[in-house]
């Protein structure tokens, strides 16, 4: 097993005292405070459960509540965000790139129409034997409403 000759770059300290920097500041100390807070929230929700004899359960269920449709909230303006930056870029693609767009559309539907010509070969031995049968059916529904006006059984 061959093992590689390359060396990493040496690292540039005033580059790396930044990304130190940075990473404290803004990684490591949102979690943190993120974290204390969520435990704060805990232990307050345990210890303030069991005073008095008050039960603050439903109180504590509304504020859960109230956080989990603020998440679901973030998360829809995401989508939203998401699908609105979408059909800019498709709207800004069709306006540079029309002609390419059409020939795109137009095998798109040359496409679908063959999609379109194997499904109905595909389905069509299943309509004929269920058309024969109807028909049978009807020829012997006909003979049985008519021996049933004639009074015959």
């Amino acid at each position: 097993m061959q093992t590689s000759s390359r060396v990493p770059p040496k690292r540039n300290p005033e580059t790396q005292k930044t990304f130190t920097q940075q990473f404290y500041l803004q990684i490591l100390l949102p979690v943190l405070l993120f974290s204390i807070i969520l435990l704060g929230l805990g232990v307050l929700a345990s210890v303030s459960g069991t005073q008095g004899g008050i039960n603050h359960t439903a109180v504590w269920a509304h504020i859960s509540t109230i956080f989990m449709v603020i998440l679901l909230f973030i998360a829809g303006l995401a989508a939203f965000a998401i699908l609105l930056l979408g059909i800019y870029a498709l709207a800004w693609l069709l306006s540079r790139l029309p002609e390419y767009s059409y020939i795109a559309q137009l095998y798109l539907q040359l496409f679908g129409r063959h999609i379109h010509t194997l499904a109905d070969k595909s389905i069509s031995p299943f309509i004929m034997i269920r058309s024969v049968w109807a028909g049978i059916l009807s020829v012997f529904n006909q003979k049985t409403s008519q021996d049933d006006l004639s009074g015959k059984r």
